[in-house]
């Protein structure tokens, strides 16, 4: 009776250990698939300003600007973004070459500081 026991034991145990393990493997794999997924996007989200803003800066006139304008700014969270959607639209009514340097250098910390970020939660 004793060695049934011991049995029972053992397969209970190793039953509970696979069960924990594919667990376990499953969350590591959903965690691997959607840290991809947001790091693939964020890639695309950078791409994107990339050919939007200088579109921007290089508009000839009010109407194209404000069409790059809006590309932006749907691009941006609204709640957090509202220093660049001020400094865009500045450029925007006013196209001077110190608004369009500051446009281009604000973009560019932006896109460094989310590359940062990006290399940060890769590792």
């Amino acid at each position: 009776m004793e060695r049934g026991v011991v049995l029972t034991e053992v397969l209970v145990s190793a039953l509970v250990a696979a069960v924990v393990s594919a667990i376990v493997s499953l969350w590591g794999i959903s965690q691997n698939i959607r840290h991809k997924s947001v790091i693939e996007q964020r890639e695309r989200w950078r791409d994107s300003l990339r050919d939007v803003v200088p579109n921007l800066v290089s508009g000839s006139d009010r109407r194209e600007r404000e069409t790059f304008r809006d590309s932006i700014l749907l691009r941006l969270n609204p709640y957090l973004d509202f220093e660049i959607v001020s400094l865009v639209d500045r450029f925007v009514s006013e196209p001077s070459d110190g608004n369009r340097e500051a446009v281009v250098a604000c973009f560019q910390e932006v896109l460094k500081n989310d590359w940062e970020r990006a290399k940060i939660e890769a590792s």
